[in-house]
């Protein structure tokens, strides 16, 4: 794991750094560094094993500084410039603009008993505080502060029904209260002789302005940008574990690279045997010649899910929902903690730069809620009283005004979501963040954790043009057009001659990128006759339906027994029609709230 636990306290200098690091840490295997503070103390720790140690710690007479998570840069960290800029308020903070990936940096000045945090552009990293009067705690995992002992572990019922309204918290909110998450490109400042706590916005929204006019000018900057930004996200110093799907997401970074790096990717794909998934990535690996793994969710897996249930929503601190259980041992199986793998690359989300968002939808399960996605294709709505009461009841007039109130906040700060450039800067700075944060705060229990497509440049390319996400969202009364959306990636595939040749769902990449329609209806309706004529069906990655009624049925019977503490938020007749029907999408978020207060209930303890 990549992450830091730190701790300003105040008072007792005898106090044992490393014993109470330990207790509350939860890194298996960890440095600490301790430093006075007159009559105070700050220690952080750190993992020892950790990829590129070296360059994640810096210390000398004055400074500590640390870096978790994971920055993209070439050669080592700047610690002396960073140092600079953080301690003078009037200092140009573009370097700090410039930095790229999920990672947050911490700079502690013990001569001014200053502690510096900066977070990434879009919040990847998760980073807790929590301030009282005996000091500051700040950490990367949630679990931190159950298991320090002054820690209360009362549920906060406001993230609890945030999470179950739009399936995250929205506001700086988490599962324990007076515990808070920072905000995405912010410098947070903890001043340690007055107790002061400040932050500052280092980095804008990202907006949209003027870009290329044409199609061929779009697909030109397209192509040229990939081919800028992606080879940076392989510069690792070692070899690279690449998540391939048989999707464009991992098929544009792929193209985007130079052949000659090849040779240090090794790509793995999970899935069940035969599925559509695991076929379609193995033969893209196939064709430009990778070293392909392919991770099997059978037997082995579905033995462990029951465990892995915990372990999701106890990597990613109950931000993520307990269908992506997979993810420990998907991520578990590329390294070891002996020799971790010093970058995991994937090509998801793409689909939030490179889609068309009218269903609000995109490809990714769980990432807005179908209240926000009403919202967006409709404009305001307000809650839909019959099914919430339903699943509130009591609490329900209390539930329906902090809704009400966190959608204002919302769109106070972000637009209204009718608007797709409003709505687009929800989902990248409210919605992805805590979905595929908690996706990044698994895979930094094994190494680190990047993806080319949330590199800022690229981002503010894709609000700047038609063939990306808020310029065809602006089309959305026109009905979605999955040939238009699929053009510009297609396009970046297209410019690598051995990825040109595979199909993308059975049909040629040249039809997604003709000036004409007519190949791309012609190969669909050719597609939709075989379809017919053999019987062929696509074979998903994953049968959570199905492993909710078999491996997973005692578990559930367990967990929403009479003593499940859930059923003080939540209606219990609302909780049997969802394990009687077995609605994945409530049944997961249900499951991964019941075992969260659990974890709080008993320190963050199994």
């Amino acid at each position: 794991m990549s992450g830091l636990t730190a701790i300003f306290g105040i008072g007792d200098r005898s106090v044992d750094c490393a014993g109470l690091l330990a207790c509350i840490n939860p890194l298996q295997s960890f440095s600490t560094h301790e430093t006075q503070c007159g009559d105070n103390w700050f220690a952080v720790s750190y993992p020892t094993a950790a990829p590129l140690a070296d360059s994640r710690f810096y210390s000398d007479d004055r400074f500590t500084c640390l870096l978790a998570g994971d920055l993209v840069c070439d050669g080592a960290v700047p610690w002396q410039e960073f140092i600079q800029v953080l301690g003078d308020v009037e200092q140009d903070r573009s370097i700090l603009q410039g930095l790229q990936g999920s990672f947050v940096l911490l700079v502690w000045d013990s001569q001014d008993q200053l502690l510096s945090v900066v977070t990434d552009s879009f919040g990847m990293q998760p980073v807790y505080t929590s301030n009282s009067a005996a000091g500051l705690l700040l950490s990367t995992a949630l679990g931190s502060f159950l298991r320090e002992k002054s820690a209360n572990g009362i549920v906060c019922e406001e993230w609890l029904h945030e999470y179950l309204f739009f399936n995250y918290p929205v506001q700086s909110r988490t599962p324990v209260n007076g515990v808070m998450r920072l905000k995405a490109g912010v410098i947070y400042q903890f001043d340690a002789r007055t107790g002061e706590e400040r932050s500052s916005q280092y980095l804008p929204y990202v907006s949209s302005g003027k870009g290329p006019s044409s199609r061929e000018l779009e697909i030109e900057e397209a192509r040229s940008l990939f081919g800028t930004i992606v080879p940076k996200w392989f510069r690792t110093g070692s070899d690279v574990a690449f998540g391939l799907s048989g999707g464009l997401d991992s098929r544009a970074v792929l193209a985007a690279l130079p052949e000659s790096d090849y040779k240090r990717v090794h790509s793995f794909t999970y899935g069940i045997p035969g599925s559509t998934e695991i076929v379609e990535a193995r033969e893209i690996a196939d064709a430009v010649g990778l070293d392909h793994r392919e991770i099997f969710l059978r037997d082995q897996f579905l033995k462990q899910l029951p465990e892995l249930l915990y372990d999701t929503v106890f990597l990613s601190d109950g931000q993520q929902v307990i269908n992506r259980s997979n993810l420990p041992l998907v991520y578990g199986s590329l390294g070891s903690p002996e020799n971790p793998v010093s970058a995991i690359l994937t090509g998801v989300s793409g689909d939030h730069l490179f889609r068309d968002h009218i269903s609000a939808w995109g490809n990714v399960p769980y990432l807005v809620s179908a209240d926000v996605a009403a919202m967006h294709r409709h404009g305001r709505q307000r809650l839909n009283r019959d099914f919430y009461s339903s699943l509130f009841v009591k609490q329900f007039s209390k539930v329906e005004a902090l809704i009400e109130e966190s959608l204002d906040g919302l769109e106070a700060e972000y637009g209204t979501f009718g608007d797709a450039e409003a709505y687009f800067r929800f989902l990248m700075y409210v919605a992805s963040p805590k979905y595929f944060g908690g996706q990044a705060a698994i895979a930094n229990q094994y190494s680190t954790f990047r993806t080319p497509y949330w590199d800022r440049e690229l981002v503010q390319f894709s609000m700047n043009i038609q063939l990306g996400t808020v310029g065809l969202s602006r089309l959305k009364d026109a009905g979605k057009d999955k040939f238009l959306e699929t053009t510009l990636q297609a396009s970046v595939v297209a410019a690598n001659r051995r990825l040109a040749r595979v199909p993308y769902t059975n049909l040629p990449i040249d039809v997604f990128t003709s000036r004409s329609r007519l190949p791309y209806q012609f190969h669909r309706a050719i597609r939709r006759l075989k379809a017919s004529v053999l019987g062929r069906k696509r074979k998903p990655e994953e049968d959570w339906p199905q492993w909710y009624k078999t491996v997973l049925a005692d578990e559930i019977r367990k967990l929403f027994n009479k003593d499940c503490l859930v059923k003080e938020y939540v209606n219990e007749d609302f909780i049997d029609r969802q394990i009687a029907t077995t609605d994945i999408h409530w049944l997961g978020k249900l499951i991964t709230v019941e075992i969260t207060l659990r974890l709080i209930a008993n320190g963050w303890k199994r």
